[in-house]
């Protein structure tokens, strides 16, 4: 499964407080043994601009990788 956005922002309409652009969110595999890759880059009101990127792999369940 693969969700991707060039933006989303938060509230939905009226001023924006908090960005998520070139937002990439990748599950592949089993629920037993899977892949999670995450990236984006965020921005708001109270938060500064900050690149985020998750990448996690389980086996059997069990988490065996994060970075």
């Amino acid at each position: 499964m693969e969700l991707k956005s060039k933006q989303l922002a938060w509230p939905f309409s009226g001023e924006k407080q908090f960005q998520a652009d070139d937002v990439q969110l990748k599950f592949s595999g089993k629920m037993t043994d899977y892949a999670l890759d995450f990236s984006t880059a965020v921005k708001g009101q109270s938060l500064p601009p900050a690149k985020i990127a998750l990448n996690a792999k389980a086996m059997n369940g069990r988490s065996i990788s994060t970075s």
